[in-house]
């Protein structure tokens, strides 16, 4: 039962259902029982070695802890068996339990590495603690397997100043990202769909990585299962399954190819940047069974989940899988429900996949009507036809998809130096479109089609400098480096009086910003009240010009010359931000020194911080008049007018008193 419980408050299992009242509140009499014996053997003698019966001594000796540093930080167990499975991927399963502080828990699987030298199986488990002290861990295998079968525990430290948490959809502001430390997250976006085939080849990949980096990209697309092996889109390499011939066995491993991929994830982790994994391509060769697909999909949950720098794609182009919308409402539950670390309260780790270009209709997001996606991909851009000029179909991609609670990122705008029959993507066109795009409110990817000599660079991440990375830079600095809320901005259109192309954004009574793409003459009236500073910033080179400052209410001309522009309007009597203008970047040499892992850290702080109180009749102490008073209000809705007894009783703050919030007053239970 205690399990049960605790499982159901992470994974929000509705057990409500489930279990009566009664059951609820007989589970909690036990676990308080449970916890006297406990607490009263740590105040009077007793043989502390019978606490070995709740955590057996390990029988593996070959399992061995890396990598973690604190919360939010990546922990890894391996375990190795000389027993020889027929299909070491799905022959056996290691379910390993994490319990912490106030008791929550975190079930996750291991994952088949490979073989070592000795020709052993090599399991591992990845693991990232949500919070500091000590957690507990419990693996075990089916069929029994005394060799994968251990336990342990581990000393969780704070987390280090640079870990931020996993990358989610803010419940606040719905349109934006942010971290589990409530910091947000600019998203721009680089694509470099086969560069584990790369990686395979030589390490110049990591070149392409530091080098969208130091021009402010922050993501990575790319791709497990990758277009057809020899064909001439990137290197040959090898695949994610084994081949024979030209046929993939969609149930057997390729060892080598998954250990590369963990090298790039690993090191995009290292350097701060989100690894957006595509998990299917638009090729038969991407697809099993649909049996064989759920168990590829839960087998890359258990092996990058744990990573906070990962979101996850489901397709590229769905349209062109030829799979029905069903099979991607399918997948999309699959990964929700394999993925624990999916959910951390009302803020949900990214989720979507990607559409096919869709001419001139707009590009609409399909699968707005599902349960399942937390954030809208689209694809519209130059090869649209709808605009020749970048900042509208940038601007035009995220307001069609806008008023549906998700971010909205264009991840295929067009790519630099890519041409169709009317349209070149040069410079300006393309630092218009990821203008027009934030101005909108959305985010983007970028991408250059140039060929380095072994295919396209956006498939296979050879690094070739272009100027439209300067530009990148530029505006990726304006709005994150300059105390700027931008994710409390909505677009203001109405505040442009004449201009052509311009478009406004901005938060009331604080800041707004207007980008006009074609320079020339801009009227604004100024909105809200008090006084405004003004500054005119080059979005190509970031030099910033003071101008006058002006008075909210009043109406305001702007001449801009020939080129784009931006403006930016801050009322006063707030901290202004300054923009910092961006240097010319320099260029890297070609070798990357390899990352060093972290130790364990071993510091335990408090494990109560950040947990909501439990103390219902505030009284100073959570104890058996708490759980009465939640026992006799449980099942109830929480609503505005209810009275402040109940409110309290709804621990979380979700407006239903449920075993969510008994979980947290267990928790906290006084003895």
């Amino acid at each position: 039962m205690r399990h049960k419980i605790i499982h159901s408050y992470k994974n929000h299992v509705p057990v409500d259902t489930v279990f009566s009242r009664w059951n609820l509140i007989t589970g909690a009499i036990v676990l308080l029982i449970t916890l006297t014996f406990i607490t009263i053997g740590w105040y009077f003698p007793v043989d502390r070695s019978r606490l070995s019966l709740v955590f057996p001594k390990s029988n593996s000796q070959a399992a061995t802890m890396t990598n973690g540093s604190g919360k939010w930080t990546v922990y890894e167990i391996t375990l190795e068996t000389g027993t020889n499975y027929s299909n070491p991927y799905s022959d056996v399963s290691l379910k390993a339990v994490f319990t912490g502080p106030n008791q929550q828990s975190i079930t996750t699987y291991a994952f088949w590495y490979g073989t070592n030298t000795s020709g052993k199986n090599v399991y591992k488990v990845r693991f990232t603690p949500t919070v500091e002290g000590s957690w507990s861990y419990s693996i075990t295998a089916s069929p029994a397997n005394t060799e994968l079968t251990t336990n342990g525990t581990i000393s969780v430290a704070a987390a280090p100043a640079s870990a931020k948490g996993f990358v989610r959809r803010d419940p606040t502001y719905p349109s934006n990202f942010m971290y589990d430390n409530g910091s947000h997250y600019f998203l721009v976006g680089q694509t470099y769909y086969e560069i584990v085939r790369h990686a395979l080849v030589n390490d110049t990949w990591k070149q392409a990585i530091d080098q969208s980096a130091s021009y402010g990209m922050n993501k990575v697309r790319l791709l497990i299962s990758h277009w057809a092996p020899g064909s001439d889109r990137a290197y040959s390499g090898l695949y994610p399954f084994v081949m024979n011939g030209t046929t993939v066995d969609r149930s057997r491993l390729n060892p080598t190819y998954w250990q590369k991929l963990d090298d790039v994830v690993n090191y995009l982790y290292q350097k701060g940047m989100v690894a957006d994994i595509i998990l299917f391509t638009d090729t038969s060769l991407a697809f099993g069974t649909q049996a064989q697909d759920e168990v590829y999909l839960k087998y890359a949950m258990n092996r990058y989940a744990a990573y906070p720098n990962v979101m996850w794609c489901l397709t590229n182009e769905w349209e062109y899988t030829e799979k029905p919308t069903t099979y991607w409402d399918w997948a999309g539950g699959v990964v929700r429900a394999s993925d624990p670390w999916f959910t951390n309260g009302q803020a949900l780790r990214p989720l979507s996949l990607h559409n096919k270009t869709s001419g001139s209709s707009g590009g609409k997001f399909s699968y707005f009507s599902s349960s399942w996606p937390v954030h809208a991909i689209i694809q519209w851009g130059i090869r649209n036809g709808a605009y020749t000029n970048g900042d509208q179909w940038g601007y035009k991609s995220i307001t069609n998809n806008l008023g549906h609670s998700m971010p909205v990122v264009n991840d295929e705008y067009g790519y630099m130096y890519e041409s169709n029959t009317t349209i070149t993507m040069n410079r300006v066109i393309h630092r218009n479109v990821i203008w027009g795009i934030r101005m909108a409110g959305g985010y983007g990817s970028a991408g250059d089609a140039r060929d380095s000599g072994n295919g396209s660079n956006f498939y296979i991440a050879d690094w070739q400098y272009g100027p439209e990375y300067d530009d990148i830079k530029v505006m990726s600095n304006f709005w994150t480096t300059s105390g700027r809320e931008y994710w409390k901005m909505t677009p203001q259109q109405s505040i442009i009086t004449n201009g052509t192309r311009a478009y406004a954004l901005g938060q009331s009574g604080k800041e707004f910003v207007v980008y006009a793409a074609a320079g020339g003459s801009v009227s604004i009236t100024i909105p809200g009240s008090g006084t405004y500073s003004v500054t005119q910033i080059n979005p190509s080179t970031g030099a910033a010009t003071t101008l006058a400052d002006v008075g909210a209410g009043s109406s305001k001309t702007y001449s801009l010359g020939s080129t784009d522009a931006v403006l930016d309007f801050t009322v006063k009597n707030n901290p202004t931000p300054t923009f910092t203008p961006t240097p010319t970047p320099t260029i890297r040499p070609t070798s990357t020194p390899t990352p060093t892992l972290r130790p364990i850290a071993t510091i335990t702080p408090t494990p109560t911080q950040g947990v909501p109180s439990a103390d219902i009749n505030k009284d100073g102490v959570v104890n058996v008049f708490d759980l009465g008073l939640l026992s006799s209000h449980y099942g109830q809705a929480v609503t505005s007018s209810s009275d402040e007894v109940t409110k309290n009783c709804d621990i979380n703050k979700d407006n239903i008193i449920n075993i969510f919030d008994l979980g947290i007053l267990i928790g906290q239970y006084r003895l």
